[in-house]
């Protein structure tokens, strides 16, 4: 299976830039189009970074309020 980096800072602005405050492992998995696996991994990689907070067993609160300096549209580009 092929492997594809993610820019989680990028990706937590888009979902800032989406109007939302929490996201479920759920939620981003859809989102994504990915396993609940992977995205209960991308979740614990953004709280790893401070991007998150664990608000209950699934579901995570953004703790950035505002997009990643310079991005306008930060859904462009979000994989390297």
């Amino acid at each position: 299976m092929p492997q594809i980096r993610l820019q989680v800072e990028k990706l937590a602005s888009t979902l800032v830039a989406l109007g939302l405050v929490y996201i479920s492992v759920d939620q981003l998995a859809r989102l994504l189009g990915v396993s609940t696996k992977t995205a209960g991994r991308i979740l614990a990689e953004m709280k790893r970074r401070g991007l998150v907070e664990r608000w209950s067993k699934r579901t995570y609160k953004l703790l950035i309020t505002e997009l990643v300096p310079g991005e306008k549209e930060p859904w462009q580009n979000l994989a390297n």
